[in-house]
C-alpha cells in the first residue's frame, strides 16, 4: 500500500539520493490501494520532481496497480503530477482492459508525457516483462511515432542488462526502428 510507514521512510530516502544526484525528475509507481491515498502520500512528499509512471493493470504479486488506465492517469495529472508513459506497461495494461494498444498510446499521448519508456514484449501477455528491443511482437515503430510527436521526447531504453552488449543492440535496432518511423 502506498501510504505505508515503509513506503515513507524508502520514498524520504530515494529522494535524499536524488537529491545528492541533482536529479531533475523522479519517475514513481504509484502503488496499489485507493487513488487518494496514493495522491495524498505523494503530494505529502512536496518534490515537484516526481513524476507518475503508468502501470500494467495486474502488478507482479496479482494486485491492481494504480495508474493502469486513462481514469487513474487524468487524475494524477489534475493534482499536479506529470506522467512518464511506458509502452511495456501500457500494453500490458491494453491486454487486461482487452482495449487495443494503439488506442491507449494515443489516449495518454493526448495527456502529454513529459518521458516515455521503451521495451519489447508480448501483446497477449498481462504480467509485465521488459524484453530487449526485438525479442517480442511490440508494434515498436507506433512506439517511435508517439515520442516524436510529443513534444517532450526523453526516451529510457528499460531493457534487461546483462552486458554492455546488450545495450549496444538494443541502441543498434532503435536506431533501425526510428529510421522506418
Amino acid at each position: 500500500r502506498t501510504h505505508s510507514k515503509d513506503n515513507r521512510s524508502l520514498m524520504q530516502n530515494e529522494l535524499e539520493w536524488e537529491n545528492r544526484l541533482n536529479a531533475k525528475q523522479i519517475i514513481v509507481h504509484p502503488g496499489s490501494g485507493e487513488i487518494g491515498e496514493s495522491i495524498s502520500f505523494l503530494k505529502s512528499l512536496a518534490d515537484k520532481r516526481i513524476i507518475i509512471e503508468n502501470m500494467p493493470k495486474i502488478g507482479l504479486n496479482g494486485d491492481i496497480l494504480l495508474g493502469h488506465n486513462m481514469k487513474d492517469l487524468i487524475e494524477f495529472q489534475k493534482n499536479g503530477f506529470d506522467l512518464c508513459m511506458d509502452f511495456n506497461h501500457a500494453a500490458k495494461a491494453a491486454a487486461s482492459l482487452k482495449i487495443p494498444i494503439e488506442r491507449l498510446v494515443k489516449d495518454m499521448a493526448g495527456i502529454t508525457p513529459k518521458m516515455f519508456h521503451i521495451s519489447d514484449g508480448k501483446v497477449d501477455r498481462v504480467v509485465d516483462e521488459h524484453l530487449n528491443l526485438g525479442e517480442g511482437d511490440y508494434d515498436l515503430a507506433l512506439y517511435i511515432r508517439t515520442v516524436l510527436a510529443n513534444r517532450f521526447n526523453y526516451l529510457t531504453i528499460e531493457t534487461p542488462k546483462k552486458s554492455i552488449d546488450d545495450d549496444l543492440k538494443n541502441i543498434q535496432y532503435l536506431q533501425k526502428v526510428i529510421a522506418c518511423a
